[in-house]
């Protein structure tokens, strides 16, 4: 059932845990190349709130924050797409835009979804 309080709770929890594991690997990205600095562990520790604060308000505004988020860097993505397609070299063409393109897709549809559960009260929920 979409609207039952265990089926918003499996999605919170789900969208809790998307955003961890992408600072996770951010950090782990970084440290392969270089020493992690003080913008990552900022990152992780903004990752870990939406699971350390459990309040709907939070859930909705971290949602929105991360929405605008990826919305801004699909239009950088975008951009640099407008310049490869005018004639601007880059190295590995397909990885920047085929990832580029799906992490930001995937994350937004994920911020949507944290917005959503953020919205439905569990206590409100439709029961059968």
């Amino acid at each position: 059932m979409p609207n039952s309080p265990e089926h918003i709770a499996k999605l919170k929890t789900i969208a809790c845990y998307y955003f961890l594991a992408l600072a996770v690997l951010n950090i782990v990205a970084t440290a392969i190349y270089k020493t992690p600095g003080i913008a990552d562990i900022v990152i992780l520790i903004l990752a870990l709130l939406p699971l350390l604060i459990r309040n709907s308000k939070f859930h909705l505004f971290f949602g929105a924050f991360a929405l605008t988020l990826w919305t801004y860097l699909f239009l950088a993505v975008s951009a640099d797409y407008m310049d490869y397609a005018a004639g601007k070299k880059f190295t590995h063409p397909l990885r920047y835009f085929g990832i580029g393109y799906a992490l930001t897709m995937i994350s937004a549809g994920v911020s949507l979804m944290m917005i959503y559960t953020a919205e439905i009260p569990l206590s409100h929920s439709v029961k059968k």
